[in-house]
């Protein structure tokens, strides 16, 4: 095993002799450190491990190591300020981001701040291995997207869900990422929109660059066409300076506009423009501007509806609509319930520091029979107050009424008779789950690292599922 910091006193452990590359493990993450047990044996290579951020930094000024590994152990906002602070420390150091499942979709901040590489937990031996390999090696290649295993775990953590639908929409997400194809994605508020345009951007080539988000509801008609393609000095009276638009800030990257339906219809004309040329002039600017930018939009309007009441020109929403992407309603996939409720309970005892791992069987009951008026939102929320109060009937109590009966029955909340909530989650999993991994490997022939690929995940997890659902 490597040594601890008690152990070390922060000094690195040599392997091999002459020149080294030394590898730095940052934070007190004992799974990472024991698949580092024993790598760079017979190479000119040194592990250390500190678990003071601060103590890090002090030895990266010093004395640069080849590569750092930033365990962010639940702290992902501290990681990413580590992150900054390392790249202005050692410039020249690759640093890769170990994360939680749950993490991922922030974690991927730091790729657009200079990151390497992420590895998502849990980790096999080898992609450590690959990952620190590619790193000290000479002329190190970022590449433009993410690995397919970080791929798989950020769909997996950021679209959650064991239905046919929500498979449907990781098929979808898959196929087009690449394309550079318009995406319209329709569904009503709450369902997971802004979730899709950045899985979209995510599994692009795009993932280091900038995702703009644009509210265009949220804005005045008379702020969004200044918002959107900036402004020249003086071309209005409180025009003091001259500030890019949101489509420049965008550039290299993807711009995601919300709510694409209320767009004033002269916007509309001039966002047209953009898409068919990749170019627009400032207000009050005379040279055209040029952008690389790729334009995923969302709408909660049926799109029917939409132009027959004039609100979308036509010739616009057939070029913005290249590819739609529809999310159901919640109600309308109740299997996706527990999934969702174990996804949100480990994911925000993390955040709040609050350890909770399930509800009781008489409120996953009253929740079956809730119609979901705010869908994936409204779940969403439930759970942080069931988290942060710790009383399941108050948060019950709490939900949109008017729906189906959802009053709670105290007796039942509080029972913990089986099924558990986990129970429920795993076997919704298992049922979705099991057909699709057994056709993968028969399509294989039982080559699993094959069918690993085909189905989007890594071997671990591959073997894992095998394992789990009892696959022979």
């Amino acid at each position: 095993m490597i040594p601890s910091r008690k152990e070390t006193g922060g000094k690195t452990r040599e392997t091999g002799t002459g020149e080294r590359s030394e590898i730095l493990l940052v934070g007190p993450d004992g799974e990472v450190a024991s698949l580092l047990d024993g790598f760079g044996a017979g190479q000119r290579v040194a592990i250390s491990l500190e678990t003071s951020r601060d103590r890090a930094l002090q030895r990266m000024r010093r004395d640069p190591p080849a590569v750092v590994l930033i365990g962010t152990d639940g702290q992902i906002e501290e990681s990413l300020l580590f992150v900054q602070r390392a790249k202005e420390a050692a410039p020249q150091t690759g640093l890769v981001v170990v994360c939680d499942p749950t993490q991922v979709g922030v974690a991927l901040e730091a790729l657009q701040m200079g990151v390497h590489d992420l590895l998502i937990m849990p980790i096999e031996r080898e992609e450590l291995e690959n990952v620190i390999t590619s790193l000290i090696s000479p002329g190190v290649d970022m590449g433009n997207g993410l690995r397919p295993e970080v791929r798989a775990a950020f769909l997996e953590s950021s679209l959650v869900g064991a239905s046919s639908e929500i498979a449907q929409v990781k098929r979808t997400i898959h196929k087009v990422a690449d394309s550079g194809l318009s995406v319209l994605i329709t569904g009503e508020s709450g369902t997971g929109k802004e979730l899709v345009a950045r899985a979209l951007h995510a599994l692009s080539g795009r993932v280091r660059g900038p995702f703009v988000k644009v509210n265009c509801a949220a804005l005045p008609d008379e702020l969004l066409e200044a918002e959107l393609f900036g402004y020249q000095r003086g071309a209005f009276t409180s025009a003091y300076r001259t500030k890019p638009g949101r489509f420049e800030y965008a550039h290299g990257g993807t711009i995601f506009l919300d709510e694409i339906g209320e767009l004033p219809l002269g916007v509309q004309s001039k966002l047209l423009q953009v898409l068919e040329q990749r170019e627009f002039v400032r207000l009050g600017g005379k040279r055209s501007i040029k952008v690389d930018v790729r334009i995923v939009a969302a709408t909660n309007r049926p799109l029917a509806q939409a132009l027959s009441e004039g609100m979308i020109r036509e010739d616009l929403l057939y070029r913005i609509n290249e590819t739609t992407i529809h999310l159901p309603r919640l109600a309308d996939r109740v299997e996706d319930i527990p999934v969702l409720m174990e996804h949100f309970l480990r994911k925000y005892s993390l955040e709040f520091g609050k350890e909770m791992r399930s509800v009781s069987t008489g409120t996953i009951r009253s929740l079956l029979q809730h119609d979901w008026p705010g869908n994936v939102r409204e779940l969403e929320t439930f759970i942080k107050k069931v988290i942060v109060f710790g009383d399941e009937v108050a948060a019950i109590g709490s939900l949109d009424v008017g729906q189906r009966n959802t009053t709670p029955d105290p007796e039942q909340v509080s029972s913990t008779a089986s099924p558990s909530l986990k129970e429920i989650g795993i076997e919704a999993t298992r049922r979705a789950e099991r057909p699709v991994i057994v056709e993968a490997l028969n399509r294989t022939r039982w080559n699993r690292r094959q069918a690993a690929k085909l189905l989007g995940i890594s071997y671990g997890c591959l073997l894992n599922k095998i394992k789990k659902y009892e696959i022979e």
